[in-house]
């Protein structure tokens, strides 16, 4: 089990694996993000969270997907 500092962000009490079955994050190439898995797992330990998964693959201009990916980039 992954160390985790007492009173620190809830991202960290979700493990941050990349490969395997169990995963909870996307890799690089992949568009990087949280899967869904681990949206739903972060959800459950934070109930009322607004997070959602990230923006991959073609989008169509002017979409609300299109917008989220948009203002995620330019962070």
């Amino acid at each position: 089990m992954a160390y985790v500092q007492p009173d620190s962000s809830p991202f960290l009490r979700v493990r941050k694996t990349t490969k395997g079955k169990g995963r909870n994050f996307l890799s690089t190439k992949e568009g990087a993000g949280m899967t869904e898995a681990g949206v739903k797992k972060y959800r459950k330990e934070n109930p009322g969270s607004k997070l959602k998964t990230a923006v991959t693959g073609d989008v169509k201009p002017g979409s609300k997907a299109a917008k989220r990916r948009k203002s995620f980039c330019d962070r």
